[in-house]
C-alpha cells in the first residue's frame, strides 16, 4: 500500500471521527431530550476511528469521554426500565432441593464434601453451551452492533454477539448451580458441623498442601466462620486458591514459568483467560474445570473475583457469603482433583 493511500486512510478515519464528537456534542448540547446512551455510542463509535487512525491524544480523550458516559447511560436506564418480576424458583426448585439433600446425606462432613466436589453436573459444560448459543442467536446479532459494559462502565465486548450470548447462557446455568452450592454450604454448617476447624481437617486429610498454603487457608477459615469477615476471606482466599492452581500445575507438568521479554529473568505466570483455558490447562484439569475458573476469577463476563480483588476494584457488598462460597467450592473441587501417588513422574528429572 502506497504511503499517499495510507495519508489518504488515515484522514478518513479522522474525518468519520470528528463527525461522530460533533454528534456527541449536539447530544450532550440537548437539554430537554438528551440522551447519555446516544452519547455513548457516538463517544464509542469516534474512539474506534480514532484508535484505527492511530491518534493517541485523541484517544486518550474519547476513552475517558467513552467512560464517562457509559457510566452515566447505566444510571439513565436504571431511572427509565420498568419494573417487572419473574418467579423461576418454582421451575428449579425440586432440583435444587434434591441435589442439597443428596450432598448432605452421607455421614460424615468429609464424604459430604467429596460428594460435592465430585459432582459433574454442577460444572456447566462450556461446550455444549457454547453451541446452543450459536445456534440460537437473536435476531438483533444480525441487525444492530452489539456492545456489553460491565459495573464500572468499561466496555468489555464490542460486537461480540456470539460470546456474549455464550456467556449470557453460561451465567444463567452457573447462577443456578451457585444457588445450589450455597444451600448445601449453609445446610453443611446446621447439620455436620462445618466449621473452620473442621475445614482446616478436611483440607489436611488431603495431604496436598504445603504448610504455607495452610496457614493462609486457616486465616480465611476462621474470617469466615468465627469473626464473620468476608472482605478478608475473599481477599485470602482468592490469591492463595491461583497461587494453589499454580503450584499443582508445576507439579503436574505444566509450564508456569513465565520469561520477561527481552532478559533472561523469569517469574511463575499471571493466571488469566488466556492461560487457564489454553490447552496445556484444560488437558491436565479438564475444560469445563478450566472454564468455570475462568468464568468465576478472571473472565469480563463474570465475577472475576481475582482479578477484582487483584485490583481492589471489588465492592464491600460483593465481599460476601456467595463470593466465600463459591471460592471454597473451587478448593475443595481442586483436592479432589488431585491425588498423592508414590511417585510423582511430574517432579523434574535430573538430567543423565
Amino acid at each position: 500500500m502506497s504511503k499517499t493511500s495510507v495519508e489518504g486512510k488515515k484522514d478518513r478515519l479522522l474525518r468519520l471521527g470528528r463527525e461522530q464528537e460533533v454528534r456527541l456534542k449536539e447530544e450532550l448540547s440537548s437539554q430537554e431530550n438528551r440522551s447519555y446512551v446516544r452519547a455513548a455510542a457516538y463517544a464509542n463509535a469516534a474512539l474506534r476511528y480514532y484508535t484505527a487512525a492511530g491518534d493517541s491524544k485523541k484517544i486518550k480523550e474519547l476513552k475517558a469521554k467513552a467512560l464517562k458516559y457509559r457510566q452515566l447511560s447505566a444510571s439513565e436506564l436504571t431511572q427509565t426500565l420498568p419494573p417487572i418480576s419473574a418467579d423461576i424458583q418454582k421451575v428449579v426448585n425440586d432440583e435444587i432441593c434434591l441435589v442439597i439433600k443428596k450432598c448432605t446425606s452421607f455421614d460424615t462432613l468429609s464424604e459430604c464434601l467429596d460428594y460435592l466436589a465430585r459432582l459433574s453436573r454442577l460444572v456447566p459444560n462450556y461446550g455444549e453451551i457454547a453451541k446452543h448459543a450459536s445456534e440460537h442467536l437473536p435476531l438483533t446479532s444480525i441487525i444492530a452492533n452489539h456492545t456489553v459494559i460491565d459495573s464500572e462502565g468499561h466496555l468489555i465486548s464490542d460486537d461480540d454477539e456470539e460470546n456474549y450470548w455464550t456467556y449470557h447462557h453460561y451465567d444463567l446455568e452457573m447462577q443456578v448451580y451457585i444457588y445450589e452450592i450455597a444451600g448445601v454450604f449453609q445446610k453443611l454448617r446446621l447439620e455436620k458441623d462445618l466449621n473452620n476447624v473442621t475445614m482446616m481437617d478436611y483440607v489436611l486429610s488431603k495431604g496436598i498442601l504445603g504448610s504455607e498454603e495452610c496457614v493462609k487457608l486457616q486465616s480465611a477459615f476462621v474470617n469466615h466462620f468465627i469473626v464473620g469477615d468476608n472482605i478478608a476471606a475473599v481477599y485470602i482466599l482468592s490469591p492463595t486458591i491461583e497461587g494453589l492452581i499454580i503450584s499443582l500445575s508445576r507439579r503436574l507438568g505444566i509450564d508456569v514459568v513465565a520469561q520477561d521479554r527481552g532478559r533472561i529473568t523469569s517469574r511463575d505466570i499471571s493466571l488469566g483467560t488466556n492461560n487457564i483455558t489454553s490447552e496445556s490447562f484444560t488437558n491436565v484439569w479438564g475444560e469445563n474445570f478450566c472454564r468455570m475458573i475462568d468464568y468465576l476469577l478472571y473472565n469480563n463476563f463474570g465475577p472475576k473475583l481475582r482479578h477484582r480483588t487483584a485490583h481492589g476494584s471489588i465492592s464491600i457488598k460483593e465481599c460476601n457469603d456467595t463470593s466465600v462460597v463459591i471460592l471454597l467450592y473451587i478448593l475443595i473441587k481442586i483436592l479432589n482433583l488431585v491425588r498423592i501417588t508414590k511417585k510423582s513422574t511430574s517432579e523434574p528429572q535430573d538430567d543423565k
